[in-house]
């Protein structure tokens, strides 16, 4: 997504410096070979191998502000909200816009939670969207949201033998190898609640797992 947002800002801003901060070197080099297939000849580049954390501490914002900050599915792994949300209005020049992505607020997620104590992961964060408005509120914030209808296509999950099926249920759960970790029936009640109505559509022979998420976007 960060690269369709970069294409979008080409169309009015035809050259950009672009700085990607990721402590995941495998992902670093999945951004970079995408940066190359899509030949943005006319961007900057520079990359950290680090925290936001590490790169905030690192002193570099002092003489460098952004126009525009995307924080797209990483708010979960803030321990301090509140300080990380200061630290990126920080680093923006006036004016500036940080343009969040979260997972929407859902119930059924703390339902699931709590069903499934037992698998000893969160895979629901205990952050989402309604976690960051009511912080931006409370600071008296202004802010914008969009709620975005998504989904993730899971029948391939529901066959032991399917390869990429069992990769993405991993993925899901945040578990390598799910399917051998945990006894078979907790498995199969796991599966039986991703493919009920409370967390998924069925269109035609698929299983569609909802995944709404919110836009949030702060202008400083």
């Amino acid at each position: 997504m960060d690269l369709q947002i970069i294409s979008t800002l080409l169309t009015t801003f035809p050259k950009i410096q672009s700085s990607v901060v990721e402590p995941v070197p495998e992902h670093i080099a999945i951004y970079k070979d995408n940066v190359k297939m899509a030949n943005y000849s006319s961007i900057r580049w520079d990359w950290h191998q680090m925290t936001w954390q590490e790169y905030y501490g690192t002193g570099a914002l002092k003489t460098k502000k952004f126009h525009f900050i995307t924080a797209i599915h990483v708010m979960y792994y803030f321990e301090d909200l509140e300080a990380t949300v200061h630290q990126l209005l920080d680093s923006l020049v006036d004016g500036g816009i940080l343009f969040m992505i979260i997972r929407a607020e859902r119930p059924q997620d703390l339902e699931f939670v709590d069903r499934f104590a037992v698998l000893g992961t969160n895979i629901f964060s205990e952050y989402n969207a309604a976690t960051i408005t009511k912080m931006l509120q409370r600071l008296h914030i202004k802010y914008d949201s969009i709620r975005v209808r998504s989904s993730v296509d899971i029948t391939a999950c529901f066959d032991k033998n399917d390869q990429e099926g069992q990769l993405l249920l991993d993925f899901i759960m945040q578990t390598i190898g799910f399917q051998d970790a945990f006894p078979a029936e907790i498995v199969k009640d796991v599966l039986q609640c991703f493919r009920s109505s409370q967390f998924s559509e069925k269109v035609e022979e698929k299983v569609l797992l909802r995944n709404d998420w919110e836009a949030i976007i702060v202008s400083k």
